[in-house]
């Protein structure tokens, strides 16, 4: 893993003494192949946190990965879909910021220090996000997709690190959802309600971040590939293809009149296209 420290020490002290609570919750879902290189990044930021694992899947590989490691492992007793499992992980992260960390998905060391001094330097921040690369099967080979979704950012947000607007939150939302999840880190202490829709398979992320574009507060964008994303023919989104088609087309019609959202979905589609090819190589 790349190690890199943009932020100074003294910049990095400063967001550490105004945000007083972070942490890592990794909503873990079977047997994980790459949960220890996730662990192990979020284990090793320059900035320490609280690092807690949840599940509704319990099993001797995850206990093992969370005794080794010293990491509380917390099992929900309810297997009730993936809302609901982001939501339990959100509901015992107990701290004022949470990063939900994917189990398929590792971050650079500085990934923490470079989201607290961008929320601290921040009036009002509810959500800080950051770029991501995004590969197939762990290779070297990046994803068109997630360099997409750096474009959509950088559009909406201009010079600026921060949009606080209705109009432009919901403006950064409207082509497509260029917030990789993985990378959120929400203020719980500005959003002790917040949660992730019922009801949905692929796009309960995208649409909650549309909820919260209408809400006050600003969004916070890190203009730099923190986030590594490991695309795989097992991952939720992979499985949940026509699921995603479905939601994908209900987004766009919820922010658009029908015709645009039509034109809109069909320049969409192609973003599901590398999930499609990894499940038919099955």
């Amino acid at each position: 893993m790349t190690r890199k420290v943009n932020p100074s020490a003294d910049a990095a002290a400063r967001a550490s003494a105004e945000l007083p609570g972070h942490a890592f919750v990794v909503p873990a879902f079977g047997e994980p192949q790459w949960l220890d290189r996730c662990l192990d990044s979020i284990q090793h930021q320059t900035i320490p946190s609280r690092v807690l694992i949840t599940t509704s899947t319990p099993n001797a590989h995850l206990s093992a990965i969370a005794a080794r490691r010293r990491i509380p492992l917390v099992v929900n007793a309810i297997a009730g879909g993936i809302a609901a499992d982001w939501n339990f992980a959100l509901a015992n992260g107990d701290a004022d910021w949470i990063t939900l960390a994917h189990q398929d998905d590792w971050y650079e060391t500085d990934y923490l220090e470079s989201c607290t001094t961008a929320a601290a330097r921040t009036d009002h921040a509810i959500l800080v996000f950051t770029d991501a690369i995004e590969t197939r099967d762990d290779s070297a080979s990046q994803v068109l997709n997630a360099r997409v979704k750096r474009i959509l950012a950088g559009a909406a947000f201009l010079t600026s690190q921060s949009i606080e607007s209705t109009l432009r939150k919901r403006l950064l939302l409207s082509f497509g959802n260029p917030i990789p999840c993985p990378s959120v880190m929400l203020n719980r202490r500005a959003l002790p309600g917040f949660i992730f829709p019922d009801g949905w398979k692929s796009n309960l992320d995208w649409q909650a971040w549309f909820t919260l574009a209408g809400q006050p507060g600003a969004f916070v964008h890190v203009a730099r590939c923190l986030v590594h994303r490991t695309l795989h023919a097992d991952a939720e989104t992979s499985r949940a293809l026509s699921d995603r088609a479905r939601e994908d087309e209900k987004m766009f019609h919820a922010m658009w009149p029908a015709p645009i959202a039509a034109t809109l979905n069909r320049l969409y589609a192609p973003s599901r296209a590398p999930y499609r090819q990894l499940r038919s190589r099955r």
